[in-house]
């Protein structure tokens, strides 16, 4: 919608679309058992979407996280992170 020269979203609008696609999608295809958001306006949805469906739901955020994760894991303390030979 536009207001003027601005920009405005709906915001409980949109995410009761992603909530009613969600529920048509499980509709039309029973045996889904997780759902990919491929648009990343959709990111701030997963949850209710999630909470929703009882489905997992990823999307590009959860994407980054977890692979930054492998780039640089969560440090448990000891011993894993005990002095080693390769380790500065």
């Amino acid at each position: 919608m536009l207001i003027g020269n601005e920009e405005t979203l709906d915001v409980a609008a949109a995410e009761q679309d992603i909530l009613e696609a969600g529920d048509a999608l499980l509709r039309k295809h029973e045996r889904v058992g997780a759902v990919l958001l491929e648009c990343t306006n959709m990111a701030p949805y997963a949850r209710a979407l999630r909470d929703r469906l009882g489905l997992p739901v990823y999307d590009i955020y959860s994407f980054m996280l977890w692979f930054h994760a492998g780039l640089a894991p969560r440090d448990f303390g000891h011993p894993g992170s005990a002095a080693r030979p390769w380790r500065d």
